[in-house]
């Protein structure tokens, strides 16, 4: 949603600073909407954005709603791909891991702002099951601007791990060995009117989503079945504990995720349909000419 985003998170000074600044680039925003032939959005909320800067009404030959999706294939490794992502993860968590035995609580993402604001909920639980909850093991991959206040609130935890930025085949493998995905992001109104690309990959790999985002994220996520949305730690911590006694509810979780992906999201489905909808622009641009 920029530029309005910004105008929408600033305050004090800033904002005044980022006046004329802001208002250049809505200007330029309108003048490349009212130019522009097809307007897309990620969820019916962009699009709309989007159409209220070209102050026109939705077209149906040239306007559309695409979501992010996810190449499922990076979750297909070769044998060669596991075994470095095994030796990988053993230096990681210790030779002596048994993935079969313990159940991986997965995060790969941005150390940033939006992540950092909502951690508080994540820490408390994680504190409180590293006794209750042996098996539960928290791994944290990424980096960026809050990386090193992140790091420092899980210090001497010995249920988490930090591995820093993780390339796309180790991530992929540890997702084949995980139970469950966090998603803990601020609930800045961008975020609640859209479907993050971690969303999409989570589910592609059949990992029950556990986030504190509501809006469409929770929309979807309550609708099919594919994970819950907490709403303090208290929430948090009855989800986890439930999902941690019931291996069978988390599996049925996992089975939904996987079949959303595949119907409706995957990176095929969303592709074709959007290339359909460029040739269909084509078409009807020149039609119309």
């Amino acid at each position: 949603m920029w530029p309005n985003i910004i105008e929408i998170e600033l305050s004090g000074i800033k904002k005044i600073l980022s006046f004329p600044i802001i208002k250049i680039m809505k200007r330029n925003l309108k003048v490349a909407c009212k130019n522009s032939t097809s307007l897309v959005g990620i969820t019916k909320h962009f699009r709309d954005f989007l159409l209220n800067y070209a102050g026109r009404k939705k077209n149906k030959n040239f306007d559309g709603i695409f979501p992010i999706s996810f190449d499922s294939s990076l979750n297909n490794l070769s044998i060669a791909d596991k075994i470095k992502a095994q030796n990988f993860w053993k230096k990681c968590f210790g030779n002596n891991l048994n993935f079969k035995n313990k159940k991986i609580v997965y995060f790969a993402g941005a150390f940033n702002s939006t992540v950092y604001k909502s951690l508080n909920p994540i820490v408390s639980l994680v504190k409180k099951v590293e006794k209750l909850f042996p098996d539960y093991i928290f791994v944290f991959c990424g980096k960026g601007q809050y990386e090193k206040e992140i790091q420092t609130s899980f210090v001497n935890m010995s249920n988490t791990i930090m591995p820093g930025h993780v390339n796309s085949i180790n991530l992929a493998y540890l997702r084949s060995v995980s139970y469950l995905a966090l998603q803990p992001i601020e609930n800045r109104l961008d975020y609640t009117k859209s479907l993050s690309n971690k969303f999409f990959e989570y589910i592609s790999s059949g990992l029950p989503i556990i986030t504190s985002l509501t809006g469409i994220t929770e929309r979807e996520i309550k609708k099919n079945k594919i994970g819950y949305v907490y709403k303090n730690e208290i929430g948090l911590f009855n989800v986890m504990a439930k999902l941690y006694k019931d291996n069978s509810l988390r599996n049925d979780i996992s089975k939904n995720a996987k079949k959303l992906f595949f119907n409706k999201f995957s990176h095929k489905k969303v592709y074709d349909n959007f290339a359909i909808h460029c040739e269909n622009v084509v078409k009807n641009y020149h039609n119309i000419k």
